[in-house]
């Protein structure tokens, strides 16, 4: 698990430099954006239609626009930085290129995932490994202890298999205080799996554990992605509504119907939401990772 843990490490660090590029792009759109429309209030003032504190308002806007990417450009070294540490690379010789995260990373995870996927994590092989070492039936073991389920149901959310093995009436593990307890009865367990010998139980409870803690895992992580990703299209849907309304605002704001402090407030809720959005895609993407990584990818 070390190595699919590094692996995750670097992936989700590439996808903090994605993210941080894109934040860099729109606060210098924001800088560009901001500094046209000072220009046009500029204009006005001759003629007019635009007063001195427009002006100090904007201009105040535009610096303040400006302080915000300096930051940004420095997260993103950093993040280059630590990529370059974990490939064992001079961050001047990485060149990061990429678009956004979610032309990279899909954007649900496949229904119908088989629980047999599990059985390349690293853990359950080595416990599959000391249960061959105990002189005990692999086949058998497997069959007993390894419930064959469906993962994922409908947009790639829990079935109701993997639900049913935690909360259903026949649950194959109880769950209390944090702690996986395998189910044991006189030296057998479910199937007739006969447990004679001490070291034979012994390395079929610690199977048995490994798979109960196998499927806990993608189960959490199940959830983690599918919260990530409604939380994706809430906000998502959020910055498209403020969107809108920035846009209506500046035109009520031309015909005289609002004032500056409306369209700025309006703006400014604006630019939180796209930034809150890039990491709330960058949150979804690291769910992903999380999953592929609890399935032993």
């Amino acid at each position: 698990m070390i190595v699919l843990s590094t692996v995750a490490i670097v992936i989700n660090t590439y996808f903090q430099i994605l993210a941080a590029q894109d934040r860099l792009r729109i606060a210098r759109d924001n800088v560009n954006a901001a500094t046209r429309i000072l220009k046009v209030f500029q204009d006005r003032i001759g003629v007019g239609t635009a007063t001195g504190l427009d002006i100090a308002q904007q201009e105040s806007l535009v610096a303040q626009q400006r302080a915000s990417i300096p930051p940004l450009e420095q997260l993103l070294r950093q993040n280059i930085a630590t990529l370059g540490l974990l490939l064992g690379e001079p961050p001047a010789r990485l060149t990061v290129r990429g678009g956004s995260l979610s032309a990279i990373v899909p954007q649900r995870v496949s229904p119908g995932l088989p629980s047999d996927l599990l059985l390349q994590r690293p853990d359950i092989r080595q416990a599959e490994e000391q249960l061959h070492a105990a002189n005990a039936r692999i086949g058998v073991a497997r069959a007993a202890l390894f419930p064959s389920i469906t993962l994922t149901g409908y947009y790639g959310g829990e079935s109701q298999a993997l639900g049913d093995l935690f909360t259903g009436p026949a649950r194959t593990w109880n769950i209390g205080a944090g702690l996986l307890q395998p189910l044991f009865a006189a030296g057998q367990i479910r199937g007739g799996v006969e447990l004679a010998e001490a070291r034979t139980q012994e390395a079929a409870e610690l199977y048995q554990k490994a798979v109960a803690t196998a499927f806990k895992e993608v189960r959490d992580s199940i959830a983690e992605q599918t919260n990530a990703r409604e939380a994706l299209i809430a906000q998502r849907a959020r910055e498209r509504s403020l969107a809108r309304t920035a846009e209506l605002t500046r035109l009520r704001y031309d015909n005289g119907a609002v004032s500056l402090f409306e369209v700025l407030d309006i703006e400014r809720l604006l630019i939180a939401a796209r930034l809150e959005a890039i990491d709330a895609e960058r949150a979804r993407s690291a769910a992903i990772v999380n999953l592929y990584l609890a399935l032993g990818f």
